[in-house]
């Protein structure tokens, strides 16, 4: 059974991690004032990586990085171009794949 103090003490824990919780939401939201308030957008959200593919999508449209041994590369496809180059792509893909 739990004594007076043990209570006490996991009381004071968790009022201390209630604001904590707290304190870091609010360093988040001036964090996110502040980029609105300066013109810069929001970090791209990230879809999906790999080790040599990642994928984010932001306000310009879909932002992919490839990681290579030699170099990164990192383009950005606008929303209205992702239908026609996803086909491509994939066309792309299986020519490479044959090639193999």
């Amino acid at each position: 059974m739990a004594s007076k103090v043990e209570k006490e003490e996991s009381a004071a824990k968790a009022v201390a991690r209630a604001q904590k919780q707290e304190a870091r939401a609010q360093r988040q939201a001036a964090r996110s004032q502040k980029a609105i308030e300066s013109g810069r957008s929001a970090r791209p959200d990230k879809l999906c990586s790999f080790s040599t593919v990642e994928v984010r999508k932001g306000e310009e449209g879909y932002q992919v990085i490839i990681n290579s041994a030699e170099r990164r590369y990192k383009f950005t496809i606008a929303p209205d171009e992702v239908g026609p180059i996803l086909k491509d792509l994939e066309t792309a893909i299986h020519v490479i794949r044959g090639q193999h």
